[in-house]
């Protein structure tokens, strides 16, 4: 304990504890970084109490991962879930594969049937959350979009309009393509 005590500078130490002792009035030891007292005065519990608030929601303090989930949780695509839905796909392609005959399937359903109901869930949030935050294209939006593009294309080839049309109806095909693989993932899950 004693070598976390370091004696203030000057009387006027900014980082001077802000404990009293009873006969020589202001503590004359530095405050402990994370406090504005020295251990002798109660940083120990000013640390302990920061300490616990850091735990967030969980508690991590034992946990080897600790520093690992901190770093996720601080993460700048923290409105983006898309990875745990590729992580628990991962997951449930790794438990399909586990079974080889019918048996086996039968043996897996339980787990295999949560995993599918977890990607659902995750899949319908990830859609909301996306769609709050103003992430997802509407169909209107896009078809605008394409449109644009078609003329861009047009004003570029304007001697082939031959080339214009077959572009157009490529980039109209890919549209329904995409619309209807979203209707699938929306239904579906």
């Amino acid at each position: 304990m004693a070598e976390d005590i370091f004696p203030m500078d000057s009387p006027d130490d900014p980082e001077r504890c802000q404990g009293v002792n009873k006969s020589n009035g202001q503590c004359t030891n530095k405050s402990h970084p994370q406090s504005d007292f020295c251990k002798v005065h109660g940083a120990n519990k000013s640390i302990e109490s920061s300490d616990k608030e850091s735990l967030r929601n969980y508690n991590l303090s034992k946990v080897r991962w600790k520093a690992q989930i901190e770093d996720k949780a601080d993460s700048q695509v923290i409105k983006s879930i898309r990875e745990e839905i590729g992580i628990l796909r991962l997951l449930l392609e790794q438990r399909l594969e586990q079974c080889n005959d019918a048996t086996d399937l039968m043996l897996h359903s339980q787990p295999i049937g949560e995993l599918v109901m977890k990607i659902n869930t995750l899949v319908v949030s990830c859609h909301k959350m996306e769609d709050q935050l103003g992430q997802l294209l509407d169909k209107a939006v896009l078809a605008q979009f394409a449109s644009r593009i078609i003329d861009i294309i047009a004003h570029r080839l304007d001697s082939h309009p031959e080339i214009i049309e077959i572009v157009a109806e490529d980039i109209t095909a890919a549209l329904d393509t995409a619309g209807s693989k979203k209707a699938l993932l929306t239904e579906g899950g």
